[in-house]
């Protein structure tokens, strides 16, 4: 799969990160710094990089991820990467890493891992609560529920890249197969310390002769046999504390909303109960009334959501609306969001898996007109009055450098290059 070799690291504490690191507690405590791999000292040129988030180590020689933004162009880019397409559940960054690789002894059980050390030890006798945030690469094939983490006094780690034999604090269900490729699911859980514990480890703990392990439906066709996770957002704090991350409040939706810049703006939400829920409906408005629904997301096993809007408008209104299986509708409150982009765009589109895939702007498509062209000006497809979203296959198409543009029904044109390599 990947050369594996080990990372060295080194701990780099400044005032800088201390300050990016406070801006957690405004919800609430999290003895995880670093939680969202924003804070790094490089920005990583490939795989297997972990250590270039600050804090972040690899215990083994598993050759654990750091995904950014800054690294579009390489295999640790984001939303592209070696892994798939997947943007993060907060900011810039996540992390990476292998729950299973399907190798042969005497090289079988092999495992990437995460660690890092609290910014506290844990109290003896206290109650703690975990909660991590996982999203499953889709070009990988194999699915698993066996992830956990461990916490530990002092650092965890071997000379080589089994698995850990360890007994983790925290796991997710082991009934409960991470499958899905969109959204992100919470695996959360609590659990008494025995004082002292200054790190935790994540990833599987689990040997290849219990691994549960079934194929993961919503894999690409193009995948390959291994089960490989996305994680960002992790939080530990005393039981008793307020979260750190949004919850779903008694009376509704706790919904929280980020510019992105030109990635668009990111709203996350939580639920505690799916089991009545039907769906969401996210909406918006230019003003705090007459909202319109822009997206359906439909309810799934885990309870964090998200969604990114990348043609926000200039004043923004947004809510979501909780809808039960019996019909009942629960509205988050309105969040207000301005938005400063220099010109509105038509469209966001790219090529991925022999498809071309772009995303209008204008919720209504009417009259709207694509043309992809080569460099030499010849049209080499032409759809009128397309989807929204469209997915259009490229089958016999040269590789290349084209020109895709977008004529609006007013005359508006947009255009830009996009590169198209089996």
């Amino acid at each position: 799969m990947r050369k594996l070799y080990l990372v060295t690291y080194k701990l780099i504490v400044i005032a800088s990160l201390l300050l990016a690191w406070s801006g957690n507690m405004a919800m609430g405590q999290n003895l995880v710094p670093n939680e969202s791999f924003e804070v790094f000292a490089l920005c990583p040129s490939g795989t297997s990089q972990l250590g270039n988030a600050i804090g972040w180590v690899q215990p083994t020689q598993g050759t654990s991820d750091f995904l950014h933004f800054c690294a579009a162009t390489t295999d640790a880019g984001v939303p592209n990467s070696f892994f798939g397409y997947q943007f993060p559940r907060t900011g810039d960054g996540m992390g990476g890493f292998a729950a299973y690789v399907p190798i042969p002894p005497p090289f079988a059980d092999y495992r990437e891992y995460i660690q890092i050390q609290l910014t506290s030890p844990l109290v003896a006798g206290t109650e703690y609560r975990l909660e991590f945030n996982l999203n499953i690469a889709s070009l990988g094939n194999l699915a698993t529920s066996n992830v956990g983490a461990h916490f530990s006094v002092g650092p965890v780690s071997n000379t080589a890249a089994f698995f850990l034999a360890l007994t983790p604090q925290v796991s997710n269900d082991p009934f409960t197969y991470i499958t899905d490729t969109l959204n992100w699911y919470c695996v959360d859980g609590t659990f008494v310390a025995s004082g002292g514990e200054d790190h935790i480890t994540i990833g599987n703990f689990v040997d290849d002769a219990n691994i549960l392990l079934i194929p993961n439906p919503n894999a690409d066709p193009t995948a390959i046999a291994y089960c490989y996770f996305y994680i960002d957002d992790i939080c530990l704090y005393p039981a008793v504390s307020p979260p750190c991350h949004a919850v779903l409040a008694q009376d509704g939706i706790n919904l929280s909303v980020e510019d992105r810049g030109k990635t668009g703006v990111q709203l996350a939400w939580r639920s505690n109960d799916n089991t009545a829920i039907s769906h969401f409906r996210v909406e918006r408005s230019d003003r705090p009334s007459d909202f319109m629904e822009i997206k359906r997301v439909e309810a799934h096993s885990a309870s964090d959501y998200s969604w990114i809007d990348m043609f926000p408008l200039q004043d923004n209104w947004y809510r979501v609306v909780q809808v039960n299986g019996d019909g009942r509708e629960i509205p988050s409150q309105w969040v207000q969001l301005d938005v400063d982009r220099e010109s509105p765009e038509l469209f966001r589109a790219w090529i991925r898996d022999d498809q071309l895939n772009v995303v209008l702007a204008e919720m209504e498509t009417n009259g709207h007109m694509i043309h992809l062209m080569d460099m030499q000006g010849r049209k080499v497809l032409e759809l009128k009055n397309p989807e929204r979203e469209l997915r259009q296959p490229l089958e016999g198409l040269a590789d290349g450098i084209y020109i895709l543009e977008v004529i609006a029904p007013n005359g508006q044109r947009d255009s830009r290059k996009l590169v198209y390599n089996k």
